[in-house]
């Protein structure tokens, strides 16, 4: 098991986009992607963090070469 944690600054006034688009992620595609056993993520403050679990480096390769993982922009 691969035990990932993301850990980042969030831009002052980011907040609400970056929450709205970690539940997307968090409940539309992660869950549903072979291989994942846990992924939550957390806002505080100006700090996001994740916590995913995924069965081996594999299917967290596979995860991160996802599309809906490079479209994704805050600016």
């Amino acid at each position: 098991m691969i035990t990932a944690i993301v850990k980042g600054l969030i831009r002052n006034g980011k907040q609400e986009e970056l929450r709205r688009i970690a539940n997307i992620l968090q409940h539309e595609y992660a869950a549903k992607e072979d291989g994942c056993i846990q992924y939550e993520s957390y806002i505080d403050g100006l700090t996001f963090i994740t916590i995913e679990r995924w069965a081996d480096q594999v299917v967290l390769d596979k995860h991160l070469a996802q599309d809906h993982l490079k479209n994704i922009s805050l600016s």
